[in-house]
């Protein structure tokens, strides 16, 4: 008799704690879906506005595109480039 009621008892604990820990991860399941629907939403929107922005020039588009990746790496090269002939200058003057 007394195991019938330990028995009772201990199942009724048992439904509560699988009910919290399916809560828990519902939520974070929930969660996750959130954060990862909004950054793909995010990226979609980025690359719509991109081609969008790119509507104009028709055909053209995709040569604009290269151009403006090459401006992009040029700009880069340039700035890194002036930034490595300044260190060449300061170490230059501090070997003297």
């Amino acid at each position: 008799m007394t195991s019938s009621i330990g028995q009772t008892i201990f199942n009724g604990i048992w439904k509560i704690v699988l009910s919290l820990f399916g809560q828990i991860a519902n939520a974070f399941g929930s969660l996750f879906q959130d954060a990862f629907s909004g950054l793909g939403q995010s990226i979609v929107a980025m690359f719509q506005t991109f081609g969008f922005s790119l509507s104009p020039y028709g055909v053209w588009a995709p040569l604009m595109f290269v151009v403006g990746i090459g401006i992009a790496i040029l700009v880069g090269y340039i700035f890194f480039d002036i930034i490595d002939a300044e260190k060449d200058v300061s170490g230059f003057e501090n070997d003297l």
